[in-house]
C-alpha cells in the first residue's frame, strides 16, 4: 500500500511565524550599512536587523522575520550578500505585504590607544505604500522628516538597538504605551560578546561549517558562563545549531539542540515542529504524535494540523497489526486532517493528505 506522503522542506516550512497577525502596520526591516569600510564589523549591520526583528514585536505592529525577508529576497533573486537599492528594498518589502521598511546604515571608529571603539547608526523609516520617509507633519502643512542618529561605544551597541527601536515606534505613534528605558532592558537580555557570537555565525556562509559551529557553540558556552545569565540556554543559538545538524543530517545532535529550548520561549514551537518532522522520517511516530499533539491547540496551524494528520495515519498504517490501536490513529488523523482541510481547502498537499486518509 502506498504510504501517506508530505513534502518537507525542512528549511521552508512557514512554522517562522507562530502568533496570528493583528491588523496594523507590517513592519521589514533590512541589514545596515557598513560605511566604515571595515569588514570585521559587517556583522554590526546583521545585528542590528535581527535585534529590532524581535524588539519591534508589539501590539498592533506585525515584524517580517529575517528568515522570511531572506526568503523572500531569494524568491526575487536579490543576492544575500549585497544591500539592495532602495527601489529593490521597496519591492521587497511589498513582496512581504509590508507597510514600513526600516534602513539605515552604521560607521565604526576603531578602539585607538586608551579610546574604546564607537559607533554612529542612522536609521530610516519607509513608509511603503507611499514610497516616501515617515515625516512629522505641522500645522503649517509643513513635513519634516527625521532621521535616528545615535553614537556611542560599540560595546554599547544592545544599548543603541533598544534605543533605535524606541524611536521607531514614537516616530510611527507618539502615543507608545511604552518606555525607551524598557527597550534598552530587553535589548541587554543577552550578554554583548555572546551576542556578538551568535551573529557571527548567522553571517559565517553554511559552506564554512565549523567557523559556522564553533561561532553558535561558543554564544551558548558564553551565554551560560555570564554572570547574568548563568546556567541559562541561549535559544537563539541553541534553535540555529538545531537547524545546522539538521541540514548536516545528524539528527540525534539536531534533536538534542531542539530540546534544550524551553516550554516558555517563543522559540519552542519552532523547536518542536522541526523535533517532530525528525521523529516522523526516523519513524518514531509515538515520539514525533507526543512532541507535535500540544502545539496543535496553541498554534492552530494548518501546517501543524496537517502534519499530525499525516503522522497519525501513516502511523496508524505501520501498527495494523493493532487494529484498535490502528483504528485510533487513523481517527485521530481524519481528524487532524478535516482541520487542516477546512483551514486551507486549496492547499494540494492537505488535500492529497486528507483523500488519501479517508480512502484507507
Amino acid at each position: 500500500m502506498r504510504k501517506i506522503f508530505i513534502t518537507i522542506l525542512l528549511l521552508s516550512i512557514a512554522i517562522v511565524s507562530v502568533k496570528a497577525q493583528s491588523s496594523g502596520d507590517t513592519v521589514m526591516i533590512l541589514p545596515f550599512e557598513n560605511t566604515s569600510n571595515k569588514a570585521e564589523f559587517n556583522w554590526v549591520g546583521e545585528s542590528i536587523a535581527d535585534a529590532l526583528t524581535d524588539l519591534l514585536k508589539v501590539p498592533s505592529l506585525n515584524v517580517v522575520s529575517n528568515d522570511e525577508r531572506k526568503i523572500i529576497q531569494q524568491k526575487l533573486h536579490v543576492p544575500l550578500t549585497i544591500l539592495p537599492s532602495l527601489a529593490t528594498s521597496l519591492k521587497l518589502a511589498r513582496e512581504g505585504k509590508a507597510t514600513l521598511l526600516i534602513g539605515g546604515k552604521y560607521n565604526i571608529v576603531p578602539a585607538q590607544g586608551d579610546i574604546a571603539a564607537t559607533v554612529s547608526v542612522t536609521a530610516k523609516i519607509i513608509r511603503v505604500n507611499e514610497g516616501r520617509f515617515l515625516s512629522e507633519e505641522f500645522p503649517d502643512g509643513r513635513r519634516i522628516t527625521r532621521d535616528i542618529i545615535l553614537n556611542d561605544a560599540l560595546q554599547n551597541l544592545q544599548t543603541i538597538q533598544g534605543q533605535v527601536a524606541y524611536q521607531i515606534l514614537y516616530q510611527r505613534d507618539k502615543a507608545l504605551p511604552f518606555s525607551q528605558n524598557q527597550f534598552v532592558e530587553s535589548a541587554n537580555k543577552v550578554p554583548a560578546r555572546a551576542f556578538e557570537a551568535y551573529i557571527k555565525g548567522l553571517l559565517t556562509p553554511e559552506s564554512e561549517n565549523q567557523t559556522r559551529e564553533n561561532f553558535f557553540k561558543n554564544a551558548i558556552r558564553i551565554y551560560a558562563e555570564d554572570e547574568k545569565t548563568k546556567g541559562g540556554i541561549y535559544t537563539n543559538a541553541s534553535l540555529e545549531l538545531g537547524y545546522f545538524y539538521l541540514n548536516q543530517r545528524k539528527f540525534a545532535e539536531a534533536v538534542d539542540y531542539f530540546s534544550r529550548i524551553p516550554l516558555e520561549s517563543p522559540q519552542y514551537p519552532e523547536a518542536a515542529f522541526y523535533t517532530s518532522l525528525i521523529q516522523w522520517q526516523q519513524k518514531n511516530y509515538e515520539q514525533a504524535l507526543a512532541v507535535l499533539r500540544p502545539l496543535a491547540e496553541s498554534l492552530k496551524l494548518t501546517s501543524v494540523y496537517n502534519t499530525l494528520g499525516a503522522i497519525a495515519v501513516q502511523a496508524s498504517i505501520a501498527d495494523k497489526k493493532n487494529k484498535g490501536k490502528s483504528d485510533e490513529l487513523l481517527k485521530e488523523g481524519l481528524g487532524f486532517l478535516k482541520m487542516a482541510s477546512e483551514s486551507a481547502p486549496d492547499e494540494s498537499n492537505v488535500r492529497f493528505n486528507y483523500g488519501f486518509a479517508l480512502f484507507l
